[in-house]
């Protein structure tokens, strides 16, 4: 805890729980993180559905939902823009400073609010792109703007209004590089990445292992691979089950993909995985959990010998850090975030991004070496202390009341 009183805090997510996500995810994790040390934590989230209420308690925090009601989609965060700034300047009386978790649209409206409030605005990207305006400038250039100067003016005042905020919590280096190139102050850019509860997210013994095998009819010297995260195109499960096919010749194995589908999705995978997986006769080798509660998460990967996250692209990869935590070596693809903790050879491997036969290459020899296995599970659980969420969320909290005192010294 800081020397100061605790602050009162807005947290923003244009999503937030039940809806789920790594944003959504994070989001509920800090704010539930300062309510427990004592912050009077409101949340100001869009509305999903006409029948959520307006206003209730989770976990000790405050969620109030604005804005036009409708399901989880991209544009969701421009369509929350008027409720939301409304709502910052009602609520100006009730709150030190805002948080924006994934700032894109919604940092705009806190930046705008902050003329008339005063508060700081610390805004946490979980994506590159966000500061450079990288996708803007994609989808000027697919709409055929070649002249680079057309470009840099149509996302000159997005751009202003992004690099303008009090702190830059940066989850992966990539963003906290990208965040220094747009010109911002080293002192207001920290990496701070997405934590992780390795009280909860730890290893087990072989007795536990065996029991949680036998409960979910695993035979105990079958050799499991395990992928957590929503059947989705970007998350790679398809990657993962093509190099699974290539891997017959492991005795017993099995993979285990937990997470739900993506219904209604354009990047919905998940019909597709179980058909490939009756094409290829691959039915007795793998199995679809579907979506689980997140405290059974850590069974699944307790009964589990090795962890794959394939993505496509990975701000962060909270996941890959959950399995090494419970003791799980991580193979990876070598994209965003997940550079800056998977280490080939020490606690797990990266291999290129959507090439099935290198995953399947390491796949096959970390499963069938027990001696290379055991060496990266123990690298693995060295690792995961390092995103323990009191150590990162701990410092997450002295940067915003560090902020606060900054800008109150600034207004006296």
């Amino acid at each position: 805890m800081s020397d100061t009183s605790p602050s009162p805090l807005l947290v923003v997510s244009t999503y937030y729980p039940p809806v789920l996500g790594g944003a959504e995810t994070a989001a509920s994790q800090l704010a539930e993180f300062l309510a427990a040390r004592g912050h009077r934590i409101t949340v100001v989230t869009k509305r999903t559905s006409a029948v959520a209420p307006d206003r209730e308690i989770l976990n000790g925090v405050t969620v109030v939902r604005v804005g036009p009601a409708g399901p989880r989609k991209a544009s969701g965060k421009w369509t929350f823009l008027p409720a939301l700034f409304r709502e910052l300047l009602q609520r100006r009386a009730e709150y030190a400073a805002v948080i924006c978790v994934d700032y894109r649209a919604i940092g705009l409206a806190a930046q705008l609010a902050r003329g008339r409030t005063g508060h700081p605005v610390i805004l946490q990207a979980q994506t590159e792109g966000v500061i450079s305006i990288g996708r803007a400038r994609d989808s000027l250039r697919s709409a055929g703007v070649r002249v680079a100067a057309i470009i840099d003016a149509a996302v000159w005042p997005l751009q202003r209004l992004y690099d303008g905020g009090d702190e830059y919590p940066c989850i992966s280096r990539a963003i906290e590089a990208e965040t220094l190139l747009a010109g911002v102050a080293r002192n207001r850019v920290h990496y701070l990445p997405n934590p992780v509860d390795t009280r909860r997210f730890s290893s087990t013994s072989v007795e536990e292992r065996r029991r949680l095998r036998a409960a979910a009819g695993i035979p105990d010297d079958a050799r499991v691979a395990i992928a957590v995260g929503r059947l989705s195109r970007e998350k790679g499960q398809l990657d993962a089950l093509k190099a699974w096919a290539l891997c017959r010749d492991i005795e017993r194995g099995l993979f285990v993909l937990v997470g739900p589908d993506m219904t209604g999705h354009p990047w919905d995978t998940g019909p597709e995985a179980r058909a490939f997986v009756a094409r290829e006769g691959l039915a007795d080798r793998v199995r679809f959990v579907g979506g689980v509660p997140a405290a059974d998460v850590i069974n699944w990967l307790r009964l589990a010998d090795v962890a794959v996250q394939p993505s496509h692209f990975e701000a962060f990869g909270t996941a890959a850090i959950e399995a090494m935590a419970a003791g799980l070596p991580v193979l990876a693809s070598d994209v965003g975030g997940l550079r800056d903790f998977v280490e080939s050879g020490v606690n797990g491997f990266r291999v290129p991004s959507q090439q099935p036969q290198a995953l399947a290459d390491v796949l096959t020899r970390v499963l069938t070496d027990d001696r290379l296995r055991a060496t990266l599970a123990a690298g693995a659980a060295q690792t995961a202390p390092r995103f323990d969420v009191e150590r990162v969320l701990g410092e997450f909290e002295r940067m915003i009341e560090a902020a606060i005192s900054r800008r109150r010294a600034e207004l006296s």
